[in-house]
């Protein structure tokens, strides 16, 4: 027992480096495996953490009447409902210590829901103090001390100054994304939070809610979905009753107003008679020469108060019509149940996890597959050279369990501590490194990195059994053969020609060492195939990553420049506006295209639905003149003539949508049958657009434009514009694409970011791949070398004897891969 122990230990110590290299590329292989796998789980719990922490909202209520606390108190009583909080918001336009004007976002806070995280200073205590939301901190430097003027819209602020005390962060702007806004320049550069006594609010404009059980989920998992949605009808209904009730209300007030005005009318109605009468009375007294019976002071005060009547009836019928064209438009409000996932940066970064996982579905894998088979083929090798040692041990009566364990020991051993040292350092890197990649995108927590066994095992388990595999079956195969055989160097294989010796031409024209190459290239078709698998499999890897850096550069340039044909869009509150045709007409050279945009619809398939923004253009010609349809493969140009609708690819990829197909679309509750006629190339969002006429066949009516989509003139200010855009009185809000083009390029630069730590990764395991195979053919070559050293070769031409062949595979190799 002592002596075979000796020889396990001997045996690592002789062949150290071949143990460190299986030892490595096991370590690299379930590093990279584990770790990338484990990103999007570690960041997505980090947020959840946080998100619990700081008690974010679940739900968010809003409704264009706002909400009184009969509602407040009708939500908190809701079943499932945890916690039901009020709150003021409000976009005003603001300049800091005599900066430009910002549009700048006022916000009530409690510290029940949303909590913040005061990082400087000192939160508000009374009216009048302010602390700002760091997190969207653009070229303004806000510090404790400084004022925010309020230019503009402010009001409902009690103030118009505010003093800076403190600065924070909120759970609900982790994003530097910028939040729209329907003031300014349409969108919000910073967040205000002020105390309650700072709003002149007579009604909440939102809730935000709290769940039971929801904090016991993951925010990101289908488990919290689930116990979001079974509140959601809940609210839906009860919203619809509250509105109702609201509207009642203001009927029944309205019917009151009516009424006390037509008392007042009728009594103001009397009064004007009776004054006329008295005024009549007088005139004819006065005619009648009556003496004292009428003075011309008398009468001239009696028609002013004829005069003062009659102005008083008009008014008061003046009140009665415009409360009865006030309750003619009225409209009974809607409520707006919104989860987390309206939220823009949770949105955001729910996006970017996904994609980070994408990518972690795929390419560590192959990268694993590709250190696997390089472990395999280094033990084979290592057995294969130990046939003496095997035939010794044989001969001398050990038996063949203890022989394959000497060698099951040494590649158990470098497979489990490799297994474990990647994976302890995958688990804790990786993360790390992507997630610091979006640093420049969010404001993210303290990222959590558990030792998940739900990837280490499977990892490991498939690690360890690859390289005990291959080293039992070649263990077994060669105790198959006799002592004697095994004690005998194993016989090299019969000389026999290859296939370039049948060509002449080309085989004289070799030197003798490059027929020695070209030989034991094509004879020793193991080794052949083994390196250049490996190989190819780094050199795929590498081409895999650049390719992706490559593909995704240009996405947004193509999305933004080659495919969509306009640089804004005006939301509009008065359909078809000739203001905004105008104005566009007049500071713009040309009226933007007018169209209906609706992000609600949805898809409807199999008993599910999947959201898809609808747009709708009176014309073909409309539609061509916003987006440029083409198709992604062809890059062909799609005609749009009005007989089908068109929809972006990946949405339709998705849900197994192509050209012929008939889609039913569901909008603002009302379900229509849509045919599709064409799939264009997109990259960004999911659209279905639709003509008139397609539009009027599957809902029943006619296209009233709620937006204008704009393309800026050339040399136009483009802020500028938007500024005044908004200032239109039919204009809600202005979305500038610049802002959109250039989130969705930090998108885009992070996930570059994460492709070359792919790249990198790659070229350090082709560098252990090359490392080994280089060191397993020189260790099986030793007595050619010591050959060609006897016969006189000189020592670089004996290297180039290994190199060649090394260099030969690696070309054949990175040609495959």
């Amino acid at each position: 027992m002592k002596a075979f122990t000796k020889t396990i230990v001997r045996e690592y110590r002789r062949s150290l480096s071949r143990f460190l290299a299986v030892f490595a590329i096991v370590a690299l292989g379930c590093g990279f495996l584990t770790g990338l796998m484990a990103t999007t789980p570690d960041m997505r719990l980090s947020m959840d953490t946080y998100y619990d922490r700081t008690h974010f909202y679940d739900v968010s209520l809003l409704c264009d009447a706002g909400f009184t606390t009969e509602d407040l108190a009708a939500v908190a009583q809701a079943e499932g409902v945890s916690l039901a909080v009020g709150g003021y918001s409000l976009d005003a336009v603001v300049s800091v210590d005599g900066s430009e004007d910002n549009t700048a976002r006022f916000l009530s806070f409690d510290d029940r829901i949303d909590r913040l995280t005061l990082t400087e200073g000192r939160l508000p205590e009374c009216p009048g103090e302010c602390a700002v939301e760091r997190a969207l901190f653009s070229d303004l430097e806000i510090l404790p001390g400084d004022e925010i003027l309020v230019a503009s819209d402010g009001d409902y602020l009690a103030k118009e100054t505010f003093t800076v005390v403190g600065i924070v962060e909120s759970p609900r702007y982790l994003s530097v994304s910028k939040e729209s806004s329907g003031v300014g320049s349409g969108s919000v550069a910073f967040e205000v939070y002020v105390t309650d006594a700072d709003f002149t609010y007579e009604v909440y404009t939102e809730l935000l809610l709290t769940i039971d059980g929801a904090q016991g989920e993951n925010t990101f998992s289908s488990a919290y979905d689930d116990c979001v949605a079974s509140l959601t009808e809940t609210l839906e209904e009860l919203g619809k009753q509250r509105a109702q009730a609201r509207y009642d209300e203001w009927i029944t007030e309205g019917e009151a107003a009516i009424r006390a005005a037509q008392e007042e009318c009728d009594a103001n109605a009397l009064a004007l008679e009776k004054q006329r009468t008295v005024y009549e009375n007088l005139r004819a007294a006065a005619d009648a020469g009556v003496p004292g019976a009428a003075t011309p002071e008398l009468i001239a005060e009696t028609g002013k108060a004829i005069e003062q009547g009659e102005t008083e009836l008009a008014r008061a019928q003046d009140e009665i019509a415009r409360v009865r064209e006030d309750l003619a438009a009225l409209q009974t409000p809607v409520w707006h149940v919104c989860g987390r996932t309206d939220n823009t940066a949770y949105r955001s970064y729910t996006d970017n996890t996904e994609k980070v996982d994408a990518i972690a579905k795929v390419f560590p894998l192959f990268f694993f597959l590709v250190a696997v088979l390089v472990c395999l083929t280094t033990m084979t090798r290592m057995v294969e050279e130990e046939r003496t040692v095997i035939g010794t041990m044989k001969s001398l009566g050990f038996g063949r369990g203890r022989i394959v364990s000497k060698y099951l020991l040494y590649s158990s051993g470098a497979g489990l501590l490799g297994a474990l040292f990647g994976m302890a350092i995958g688990f804790r890197v990786f993360p790390r490194v992507i997630s610091q990649a979006y640093t420049i995108m969010f404001r993210l927590p303290a990222l959590q990195t558990p030792f998940r066994l739900r990837y280490a095992l499977p990892a490991g388990a498939a690690a360890i059994v690859c390289t005990t595999g291959a080293t039992l079956v070649a263990a077994l195969g060669s105790l198959r053969e006799k002592p004697a055989a095994l004690l005998l160097p194993k016989a090299p294989k019969a000389g026999k020609r290859v296939f370039l010796e049948h060509i002449p031409f080309l085989w004289n024209a070799f030197s003798f060492s490059w027929k020695v190459t070209a030989r034991n290239l094509i004879r020793y078709k193991k080794r052949f195939f083994m390196t250049v698998i490996g190989i190819a499999g780094c050199t795929a890897l590498l081409l895999t990553g650049f390719g992706l850096r490559d593909a995704i550069a240009d996405i947004a340039r193509m999305q933004f420049h080659e495919i969509l044909c306009y640089d804004a869009i005006a939301v509009l509150s008065d359909l078809d506006s000739r203001e905004v045709s105008d104005f566009l007409q007049r500071e713009n050279g040309g009226g933007g295209i007018f169209v209906y945009s609706d992000g609600t619809a949805r898809v409807l398939e199999d008993g599910e639905s999947a959201e898809i923004t609808l747009v709708a253009a009176h014309t073909a010609k409309d539609l061509t003149e916003i987006v440029n349809f083409r198709d992604r493969q062809s890059g062909q140009t799609i005609v749009v003539d009005g007989t089908g609708a068109i929809i972006t690819e990946k949405f339709a990829r998705l849900h197994g949508i192509s050209a012929g197909d008939t889609v039913t679309v569901e909008l603002a509750g009302v379900t229509g049958e849509v045919p599709v006629s064409a799939v264009c190339e997109n990259y960004v969002g999911s659209y279905l657009y639709l003509t008139e006429g397609l539009y009027r066949q599957a809902f029943g009516e006619s296209v009233e434009s709620n937006c204008v989509f704009v393309r800026f003139s050339e040399g136009t200010d483009a802020r500028e514009l938007c500024r005044q855009l908004l200032a239109c009185e039919d204009v809600v809000r202005v979305q500038d694409f610049a802002d959109t083009e250039k989130n969705f390029a930090d998108l885009i630069g992070n996930i570059d970011y994460i492709v070359i730590v792919l790249i990198l990764c790659a070229g350090l395991l082709a560098f252990v791949v090359l490392y080994n195979l280089t060191n397993i053919n020189i260790n099986e070559r030793k007595k050619e070398l010591a050959t060609l050293k006897v016969l006189g070769f000189f020592d670089s031409e004996s290297a180039m004897y290994i190199y060649r062949e090394s260099a030969v595979l690696t070309l054949i190799g990175t040609a495959a891969g």
